[in-house]
């Protein structure tokens, strides 16, 4: 429920059954909205991504702009790489661990792709591929970032007393055991494809793999 504009959102994950809820706040009836922002983040009530993946998608794009006229007025490309990480980058990739799981295969090429136009802008003609940008500008894919950034998430958050009791250590670990051991953590038993690709599940699977080089 949003209290400031008096709005409910239904979660109704079944295919057989649909209906309208009808909610009331005193004598005041709430409208229904299917998808709202709520702290910078696009929910919809089938708890997917594809409008959150939209919005920001669009909102990387208009910031590419600014990287466009600083290029036109002749900055460096070490000065537009980073203009890049704190405007264009930091919006892609804003409340990574909660969503980074579960985006389909068009949810993430439409994200990298902002990343690739920026490429293109920094170095213009020096431009060959994707894969010659990433290794002249020594960056890496926007998909390899959400794995560690979602990883250190995970790994801060499995010391916090208030989020330790998600991250449950699996019985009879070796002592000389490696801190990201495979199986060091206990992953919840999910029934669904949506539950399983949820923030705690997806992060304990990236915290029981090899830590990336």
């Amino acid at each position: 429920i949003n209290d400031k504009k008096t709005k409910i959102m239904p979660f109704n994950f079944t295919k057989k059954y649909d209906f309208l809820p009808t909610m009331f706040a005193g004598d005041k009836q709430l409208d229904v909205t299917y998808s709202q922002k709520l702290l910078g983040v696009m929910l919809t009530s089938d708890c997917k991504w594809n409008e959150n993946t939209k919005y920001l998608v669009k909102k990387g794009y208009h910031r590419i702009w600014f990287l466009r006229r600083l290029k036109a007025l002749g900055a460096s490309i070490n000065v537009l790489l980073d203009h890049y990480h704190k405007t264009v980058r930091s919006c892609l990739e804003f409340m990574v661990p909660l969503w980074g799981g579960a985006l389909t295969k068009k949810n993430s090429d439409d994200i990298e792709r902002v990343q690739k136009n920026a490429f293109k802008v920094i170095l213009s003609s020096k431009y060959g591929s994707y894969q010659m940008a990433l290794e002249t500008l020594e960056e890496k894919t926007l998909e390899q970032r959400r794995k560690i950034l979602s990883r250190k998430f995970g790994v801060k958050n499995s010391k916090n007393p208030k989020m330790s009791s998600h991250f449950k250590k699996t019985r009879n670990m070796p002592r000389n055991a490696s801190k990201y051991s495979p199986g060091e953590y206990l992953e919840p038993f999910t029934k669904s494809i949506r539950a399983h690709n949820g923030p705690i599940p997806y992060i304990i699977r990236l915290l029981n793999e090899k830590p990336p080089v």
